[in-house]
C-alpha cells in the first residue's frame, strides 16, 4: 500500500492510499489511426552502380530435330510444335496446302507441216497460261 498522509499543507492534495492490484487482461485494439503526413527528405539518392559481376557458366549445348511435317487443308494456319525439351527440340511442322492452281488456254498457233511443235507455261497474276505451236497436219483424203 502506498499512502499520502500529508496534512500539514491544507491546501495540498487531502491524504489518500492506493493499492496496486494483480495486473488485468490486455483489452481489445484500438482503430487504427489516420495516416500521417509524408515524410520529406527521408530518401536519399540513387547510390552508383556496382560492378558487373562474374560471367557465368558455358550452358549445354542445344540441338534441334525436325519430328514430322504435315499438309493440311487450306486455309489451315501453319503450326510449329516443340514436341522434346528446351535443349533437344523436336519440331513438328504443320503446313497448309496452297490455293489450287487455274489453268487457261492462251494462244494456239499452227505452223507449216514442218514446223516443230512447242509449248510455254507463262503466269499472268495468280493464273498459269498455256500457249501452244502445233504443225499443221497432212493434207486428208478429199470427201465425194
Amino acid at each position: 500500500m502506498n499512502c499520502n498522509n500529508n496534512t500539514s499543507d491544507t491546501h495540498s492534495i487531502p491524504p489518500f492510499c492506493f493499492l496496486t492490484g494483480p495486473t488485468g487482461a490486455t483489452g481489445p485494439m484500438g482503430p487504427t489511426g489516420p495516416q500521417g503526413l509524408p515524410g520529406v527528405g527521408f530518401i536519399g539518392p540513387t547510390g552508383p552502380t556496382g560492378p558487373t559481376g562474374p560471367t557465368g557458366p558455358t550452358g549445354a549445348a542445344a540441338t534441334i530435330t525436325v519430328g514430322s511435317v504435315t499438309t493440311a487443308p487450306a486455309g489451315t494456319p501453319a503450326a510449329v510444335e516443340n514436341v522434346g525439351t528446351e535443349t533437344d527440340a523436336v519440331l513438328n511442322f504443320t503446313i497448309p496446302e496452297g490455293a489450287m492452281p487455274t489453268l487457261r488456254i492462251g494462244t494456239v498457233t499452227t505452223t507449216g507441216p514442218d514446223g516443230t511443235a512447242a509449248a510455254d507455261i507463262t503466269m499472268d497474276g495468280t493464273e498459269y497460261v498455256l500457249n501452244l505451236t502445233l504443225p499443221q497436219g497432212p493434207t486428208g483424203p478429199s470427201a465425194e
